[in-house]
């Protein structure tokens, strides 16, 4: 019983999310422990695309990790352990973390840019494509996490699921994430809530997230063409 709780402790500790988890929580705690602390996380390393664009890139890594509260940070959290045991069986922990921060930093800055050309292009653009959030920035881990959901999904459809241990259980949780998703959008838009740097951003990891879906996916093909071939 001891040796089965230390191998469980040890693969927890040594898994990615832990440390992801608990660095995301540990900041909102902070955050939340004092205004002065606030003040100096949401001044200093909240994602605000004129002060990236500047010169200040590490926002676009710093952003990822900071929430706008208990709720906020839960959700995310959520939707991170769910996609984190449906596609970490099949692709290791390296490119695990490849995709999880790529897709961050880059889907920031992707929305970071087109927001900036939107504030540049003095109106002349659809309505719907708002310029919220240039001023002020956003936070969340949600920008790799979608990155992360478009991967898995991408990986899922085209490599399919039959060396995943407990396939079907994993298949049904990334049908019911992406029905959440849809709905969160679907609900975004008959509220009324029009595309800001919240929507940019989510796009951008997405973005992201299916390029390295493709990647991961063409190299797989070759990888096993090369074996099969005499």
């Amino acid at each position: 019983m001891m040796k089965q709780a230390i191998q469980l402790m040890r693969r927890i500790i040594l898994s990615p999310l832990f440390w992801i988890v608990l660095f995301c929580s540990s900041i909102t705690y902070i955050e939340e422990s004092s205004s002065f602390n606030a003040f100096l996380i949401s001044n200093f390393a909240t994602n605000v695309p004129a002060l990236v664009l500047s010169g200040q890139y590490y926002r676009l890594l710093s952003s990822l990790f900071l929430h706008t509260g208990i709720s906020h940070l839960i959700s995310n959290m959520i939707l991170l352990v769910v996609l984190t045991w449906i596609i970490s069986p099949i692709i290791g922990k390296g490119l695990y973390l490849i995709v999880l921060f790529l897709s961050g930093i880059f889907g920031n800055l992707l929305a970071d840019l087109f927001i900036t050309f939107l504030n540049n292009s003095n109106g002349n653009y659809w309505e719907f494509l708002t310029t919220i959030g240039y001023s002020y920035g956003i936070v969340g881990f949600s920008t790799s996490i979608t990155g992360l959901f478009t991967f898995t999904f991408l990986t899922f459809a085209f490599i399919g699921t039959k060396d995943v241990p407990k396939r079907i259980f994993r298949l049904v949780a990334l049908t019911l994430v992406s029905f959440i998703g849809f709905l969160s959008v679907i609900l975004g838009f008959i509220a009324g809530q029009w595309f800001t740097l919240t929507a940019y951003v989510h796009f951008g990891g997405g973005l992201v997230g299916g390029i390295l879906g493709i990647l991961y996916l063409y190299f797989s093909k070759r990888k096993l063409t090369s074996r099969s071939t005499p």
